[in-house]
């Protein structure tokens, strides 16, 4: 950038002195330490996905099931000949998989690895804190 002038580093010089320096509020640094505060006391209320009232529904509706098959069994349903004609049509799909030794070894060990994870983070919290 090209260098300013004398005359217009003058006229700069000018303005800032007419202008002056904008002073803040008398409160300014009271509501600044207010805000810092109210950010620091601030706390994250975590929120489930499922709350107790869903929970309540997913029993409600488990202990319906269970109460339906005790009172009425499975053995005693009009239609039991139409499901055991259709679950002789079905066939299993993995018939016939195979896995190897090497793969369910691996399939292990990632799951030791998974369920080992919040126990982990658990301790390395504890550590940080």
């Amino acid at each position: 950038m090209d260098q300013l002038s004398k005359k217009e580093e003058e006229i700069l010089q000018k303005w800032a002195d007419e202008v002056g320096l904008e002073a803040p509020s008398h409160d300014f640094t009271d509501r600044i330490m207010l805000a810092v505060q109210e950010k620091k006391e601030a706390k994250i209320v975590y929120k489930p996905l499922i709350g107790k009232s869903g929970w309540l529904m997913v029993a409600a509706v488990f202990i319906a099931c269970i109460g339906l098959l005790y009172f009425f069994p499975i053995a005693e349903l009009p239609f039991k000949e139409v499901l055991a004609e259709k679950s002789s049509k079905l066939q299993n799909p993995f018939e016939g998989f195979e896995i190897s030794k090497t793969a369910l070894y691996s399939i292990g060990m990632l799951a030791l690895f998974l369920i080992q994870l919040p126990f982990l983070k658990k301790y390395i919290n504890q550590q940080y804190s």
